[in-house]
C-alpha cells in the first residue's frame, strides 16, 4: 500500500506526538484560546482536547509503531486519524 514505510512511520509518529503536544498545551495553557474561540465554547474545546485529540495523537503513535508493510489493513486507521486532526 505504501512504497516508503519507514517515512510514513516517521511522519505519522512526528504529527502524533505535535497533536498530543498541542492538546496538553491548550490544556495547561487555556490562554492559547483567547482570541480563536468565544467564551461561551471554551468547554467543548477543553472537551476535544482531552478525549479526541490526545486520544488520537497517542493512538497515531501506538500505530505508527505497530504498522508493518505486509498489513496494509493495519495502516487505514493512521488515514483516518490524519484527516480527523486536520479536520479538528
Amino acid at each position: 500500500m505504501i512504497n516508503n514505510l519507514g517515512l510514513n512511520r516517521l511522519l505519522w509518529a512526528l504529527i502524533g506526538g505535535l497533536a498530543v503536544a498541542a492538546a496538553i498545551a491548550g490544556l495547561l495553557a487555556p490562554t492559547l484560546y483567547s482570541g480563536l474561540v468565544a467564551e461561551s465554547l471554551l468547554p467543548s474545546a477543553f472537551a476535544q482536547d482531552i478525549t479526541i485529540s490526545v486520544l488520537a495523537g497517542a493512538a497515531r503513535l501506538i500505530l505508527a509503531a505497530l504498522a508493518r508493510a505486509d498489513r496494509p489493513r493495519q495502516q487505514l486507521p493512521e488515514f483516518g486519524l490524519l484527516g480527523y486532526l486536520f479536520y479538528a
